[in-house]
C-alpha cells in the first residue's frame, strides 16, 4: 500500500492558498450531477468510528506512514520503524527513513537512494535496491507497492533551489533491476498505485498532467493546468483535490476514469477539504477548517467515487491525514501526540 508523509499533506491542506504551486487555467466544466451516484444500488451504511483510538508513540510530523494489504499500519521515527499497537520498534534502518511501503510479506523503507525490504514477521533484511539519481542527496521519497511491483518517486527538494520535480522508478521484489520511468517531471508527493499502474502528477515543458504509468512501460496522461494536490484511487476512479487561483478560485474535486484518464466529474468542494484517500470503505475526504495541525472540529466524509457527492460524514476530532489502504485509517494529532482511528460503514 502507498506510504504517506504528513508534511506533504499539510502543504496541501494548511498552506495551499499561499504555496503558488497551482495556477489558473481554463474554467472547469460544470459539476457533474450527483443524483445518479448510487443508481439502483443501495447506499452503504453511514460512515462511523470503529473501535478505540490507538496511540502511536514516537510518531512526529516528519514520520512516514504506510498501510499493509492486511490493514496493519507501520510508521517511522528517525531510523526506527514501528507497527501500530506494539511498543517496540520492528526494524532499525540504516539511516533516517524517508518513506515506507508494505507488501503482504515485506516492509519497504527508503533511506537516501536505497530501498530496503525487511520481513514483516521478523524484521530481517531481505533485499535492497538503489534508485540512481543525478542529485547527491534524496530529501524526499515516496513508495507505492502494488503486489510484487514497487513504484518509487525521489526528489532532492532542497531548501534553496525551489520546487524540484522528481524521478519515477519501479522494481519487482523478485528481481534486482530498477527501471526508471521518468526523470525530473514528477511532483514530489500525491501519488497512488494499483496493479494497473502508478498515478502521479507531472510537469513538462508542454504542460501539467495527471499520468498513469503502466507496468508494460507505456504511459497515459490527461492535461490539467490546476495541478498539484492530493490524489486517490478508489475503484475505477482517480480523484484529485485541487485548489484554483484567479478567476475561478476555490477548491475542486476532479474525477477521472482509472483506465483511460477521461474526466468524469468536476465538483466544487469546501475549502476545508484537506485530504482524500482510497480505502476499503470507499473514497474518503478529510475536512478541517482550522489553520493548524490540530482541529477539534475535523470531519471525514465518504464520497461517491462516480460523482464526488458526499454520502455520509462522521466527526473525527483532530484528524490530520488519511491513510490509503484496505482499512479506513485516520491519523489524528493533538498535544504533540499521534493517534490512529479506524472507520467503517
Amino acid at each position: 500500500m502507498p506510504g504517506r508523509r504528513i508534511t506533504g499533506t499539510l502543504v496541501a491542506g494548511l498552506v495551499l492558498a499561499a504555496s503558488g504551486i497551482a495556477w489558473a487555467g481554463q474554467p472547469p466544466p460544470a459539476s457533474a450531477s450527483g443524483s445518479g451516484a448510487a443508481g439502483a444500488r443501495a447506499l452503504p451504511a453511514a460512515l462511523h468510528v470503529a473501535g478505540t483510538a490507538v496511540m502511536l508513540p514516537h510518531a512526529t510530523l516528519t514520520s512516514a506512514f504506510t498501510q499493509a494489504p492486511d490493514g496493519a499500519v507501520y510508521y517511522s521515527a528517525g531510523r526506527r520503524i514501528y507497527l501500530a499497537g506494539t511498543p517496540a520498534a520492528k526494524v532499525v534502518a540504516r539511516g533516517t527513513v524517508l518513506a515506507l511501503g508494505a507488501t503482504a510479506a515485506g516492509l519497504l523503507a527508503a533511506v537516501g537512494k536505497t530501498v530496503t525490504e525487511y520481513r514483516r514477521t521478523t524484521g530481517a533484511t531481505v533485499a535492497a535496491w538503489t534508485l540512481r539519481a543525478s542529485y547527491r542527496k534524496v530529501a524526499w521519497a515516496g513508495l507505492y507497492p502494488a503486489g510484487s511491483r514497487v513504484w518509487a518517486i525521489t526528489d532532492d527538494n532542497c531548501d534553496t533551489c525551489g520546487l524540484e520535480y522528481g524521478n519515477v522508478y519501479w522494481f519487482s521484489t523478485s528481481a534486482a533491476v530498477v527501471h526508471r520511468v521518468s526523470t525530473g517531471t514528477a511532483y514530489p508527493d500525491f501519488a497512488a498505485a494499483t496493479r494497473s499502474g502508478l498515478y502521479y502528477q507531472a510537469s513538462t515543458s508542454a504542460g501539467s498532467y495527471l499520468v498513469r504509468a503502466r507496468p508494460a512501460g507505456a504511459a497515459r496522461r490527461a492535461a490539467n493546468s490546476y495541478l498539484f494536490g492530493p490524489l486517490a484511487v478508489s475503484g475505477r476512479t482517480v480523484a484529485l483535490l485541487l485548489h484554483h487561483f484567479g478567476e475561478h478560485s476555490g477548491q475542486y474535486l476532479y474525477g477521472y476514469r482509472a483506465a483511460s484518464l477521461q474526466r468524469i466529474f468536476t465538483r466544487h468542494v469546501p475549502g476545508s477539504e484537506r485530504d482524500i484517500a482510497g480505502t476499503g470503505a470507499g473514497l474518503l475526504a478529510l475536512l478541517a477548517a482550522c489553520a493548524s495541525y490540530s482541529c477539534p472540529t475535523a470531519k471525514v466524509s465518504l464520497l461517491a467515487a462516480a460523482s464526488g457527492a458526499t454520502i455520509s460524514t462522521v466527526a473525527v476530532p483532530d484528524a490530520l491525514s488519511l491513510l490509503a489502504g484496505p482499512s479506513a485509517v485516520v491519523l489524528t494529532y493533538s498535544g504533540g501526540t499521534f493517534r490512529m482511528e479506524r472507520l467503517a460503514t
